[in-house]
């Protein structure tokens, strides 16, 4: 079950670098700012890569039909086997 969090955790992480490549910000280091009385927090790349295994994490468990044991099987196919499965899940 931990490889299965950790396989859904990473691929929202890969997610967020994307996002940190694609963003006008890029690899910006975490940092604060100050706009007149208001303190900004910019969580910079890190915040994307914890933001974006969180958000995988949270959308997996309360979104999919699928079971952990269903994600380890799909973790270990190969992309066709791994369609196969999920394409099984979603049929049911």
């Amino acid at each position: 079950m931990l490889v299965s969090i950790g396989i859904i955790m990473l691929s929202g992480a890969v997610g967020g670098i994307i996002n940190a490549l694609v963003s006008d910000n890029g690899f910006i280091k975490p940092r604060e700012e100050s706009a007149g009385d208001v303190t900004i927090i910019r969580p910079g790349f890190a915040g994307n890569v914890l933001l974006g295994g969180a958000a995988a994490f949270i959308s997996w468990g309360a979104a999919s039909k699928a079971s952990f044991d269903d994600s380890q099987k799909i973790a270990v196919a190969t992309p066709a086997q791994a369609f196969n499965i999920a394409k099984k899940m979603y049929q049911e």
